[in-house]
């Protein structure tokens, strides 16, 4: 006979039989194993069963059909009058027995009858086969394990689809290797033959000296393990977001970590930025006596009748939107031209050494004693209309891509107010669909949008505009010392300051900060220049955290607002021009010692108060409260 290829390229056997008997002449190989009448062969069978493989000849030791497609079960077992089984495959090694006697069928004579049969002798196959059993004969055919369809109430189970169990050993080769992402070792073939020549395993030895070597098999092919990179105990690798680390420790995802993918923030410089150009501050003029002809009055705005009043008060906060008056009307006929009346209520204008205010009236009280009448009374700037209780509340979301200033446009519509944003603070833009507010006056809406980004709201004195500025004037607190004198806005000289205090008000250190959006947005680690970043600020989350450059605003205001610092208040003058002018919410101060120069400092101005003690020409003071850094 002559050789076939095996149709598997990693092994080839040839079975032989019982036999095998080597060339004399080791110049000639012959390989024609059936021409010859030498050697006797094992002729292949006329019939095989599923344990027998008639390509090769070989035996596969297998006690059940074993498929990747399993056969399919009954619909109902218990209808079966015998279950479908393939023949068991005997042992070469067993004993050969030769077949029994066939028992006679009846009493009558035969002219062949089976107990005259001679017993077969099968010693030239060394093997006997067992009868099959009887296919279902209910059926009529299934003859073949595939015509036995799976019922419909039952999973079919089939190796292409359904995953193997991870703790359950696979049968097949190289099946567990995702289980440590190793490539398996090589097999080591025994040195043993046997019956059956497996010369993959390992060269056949013959008798004697000589080595007769079949390699019929090429070389094996060096593969690369590819290296996985999902999690072991992964289902179909389909793209998902999870914040569950990877198990193999190869491959770590953008979605494993914060911030997520496309967020985070690397400016292309560590230059902090430059502000725009200002015109500097008045240079304080120092003189051993200073001459101001004060001048104060307060009128009722319909009628321009002025008021007899004393003690006026007018104070702003950085936490505030609104300027707050405070004074004493001195007779009843002042009081009836500022009473509330059905077009709501009045408003007056105070002027102080050419700086107007304006305000409405909002509580009066009446102070009566012996032969004499005053009364009390109360007010705030005109923002206080787009807060409560005047403003209707609101609930609303940004249906448009929009940028801030937008946004608070649209909330001052038809009430007559504008917005001034400082120059150099971002306008950013709030994606459609980003953010909105929920029950919510405009000043609140305002308010939250300029808080974003560290900033506050400066109502202005006399005019219905709202100023948006940086708390810190986008300038960092450790920084104001080199700044040029252009950024700084009032000078208040020690010559000009009439009082001087100061409280200690420390606050936890912190040098960096983490801001994100939550929806929509970006995420930030706003750092201090120069430090570690090892002292963070508690996370700050907010839909409007939407622009790198707004996070790093609303950053800077978190952690300048850090460390030890103290409040300082001075009192000084309020001249009609000239240094210090008027003093207002998030300014940037100095207060100059013009005998020690060490002693100057620089601070943001938190709030300020202007009293005047009598109309005409009394003192007028000017108190600011400061805040002041160390580091």
């Amino acid at each position: 006979m002559s050789y076939a290829p095996y149709p598997e390229p990693d092994r080839a056997v040839l079975d032989l039989g019982l036999l095998y008997s080597v060339v004399v002449d080791s110049e000639a190989v012959d390989f024609d194993l059936a021409s010859t009448s030498e050697y006797a062969y094992r002729q292949p069978p006329l019939a095989a069963t599923n344990g027998y493989r008639v390509d090769m000849a070989e035996f596969q030791v297998m006690g059940r059909r074993d498929l990747l497609f399993t056969d399919g079960a009954p619909l109902n077992p218990g209808d079966r009058l015998e279950g479908f089984e393939w023949g068991r495959v005997l042992d070469l090694r067993m004993t050969p027995t030769p077949w029994d006697v066939v028992p006679s069928q009846d009493t009558l004579p035969q002219p062949y009858s089976s107990s005259t049969t001679d017993p077969l002798n099968l010693g030239l196959e060394a093997m006997m086969w067992d009868a099959n059993l009887r296919v279902d004969p209910r059926s009529g055919t299934g003859s073949q394990a595939w015509d036995v369809q799976a019922p419909k109430d039952i999973p079919e189970v089939q190796a292409f689809n359904v995953p193997p169990t991870h703790d359950i050993t696979d049968p097949h080769e190289a099946a567990d290797s995702i289980l440590n992402w190793q490539v398996p070792p090589p097999v080591e073939g025994g040195q043993e033959q046997d019956s059956t020549l497996n010369l993959n395993l390992s060269p056949y030895t013959g008798p004697g000296n000589m080595v007769v070597d079949f390699e019929l098999v090429p070389e094996g092919i060096l593969v690369e393990a590819e290296i996985p990179t999902r999690s072991v105990d992964a289902q179909p690798n389909y793209p998902s977001w999870s914040l569950k680390q990877a198990l193999d420790g190869v491959t770590i995802h953008p979605w494993d970590r914060k911030p997520r993918l496309g967020t985070e923030i690397e400016f292309p410089s560590t230059v902090e930025p430059n502000l725009p150009p200002t015109e500097p501050p008045d240079e304080p003029e120092i003189k051993r006596t200073y001459i101001i002809m004060n001048s104060s009055s307060l009128i009722e705005v319909t009628t321009n009748t002025p008021l007899e009043f004393k003690d006026l008060n007018i104070e702003q906060d950085a936490d505030s939107f609104a300027w707050t008056m405070s004074c004493t009307i001195l007779n009843r006929a002042s009081m009836d031209q500022i009473r509330p009346s059905a077009a709501g209520p009045a408003e007056v204008e105070a002027t102080i050494n050419g700086h107007q205010w304006r305000f409405i009236i909002e509580s009066y009280r009446l102070d009566k004693r012996f032969a004499r009448e005053t009364y009390q009374v109360s007010g705030v700037s005109r923002s206080q209309l787009l807060a409560a209780p005047y403003a209707p509340k609101s609930t609303g979301r940004i249906t448009s891509q929009t940028t801030a200033t937008q946004a608070m446009t649209e909330q001052l519509q038809f009430t007559g107010f504008t917005v001034s944003r400082q120059q150099g603070l971002t306008d950013y833009i709030i994606p459609a669909g980003a953010w909105g507010w929920d029950n919510k006056t405009p000043m609140e809406v305002i308010s939250e949008l300029a808080a974003a980004q560290g900033a506050i709201v400066v109502p202005d004195r006399d005019q219905d505009v709202l100023h948006i500025r940086h708390r810190y004037k986008l300038i960092a607190p450790w920084d104001y010392p080199g700044l040029p004198i252009e950024s700084v806005d009032a000078i208040i000289a020690d010559a000009m300051t009439t009082s001087y205090a100061s409280q200690w008000d420390p606050q936890p250190e912190y040098n960096a900060v983490f801001v994100s959006g939550i929806t929509d947005g970006v995420a930030a680690d706003v750092i201090r220049q120069g430090t570690a970043g090892d002292l963070a600020a508690p996370d700050i989350f907010d839909d409007l955290n939407v622009d790198s450059a707004q996070c790093r605003e609303r950053g800077l205001t978190a952690i300048a607002a850090s460390g030890n610092q103290e409040i300082v208040t001075v009192e000084t003058i309020l001249p009609t021009s000239g240094s210090p002018g008027l003093i207002e919410p998030a300014m940037l101060a100095e207060s100059r010692d013009t005998r020690e120069g060490t002693n100057t400092w620089r601070g943001n101005v938190l709030g300020v108060s202007i009293s005047v003690s009598k109309p005409g020409t009394a003192q007028v003071t000017q108190a600011v409260k400061i805040e002041r850094h160390h580091y």
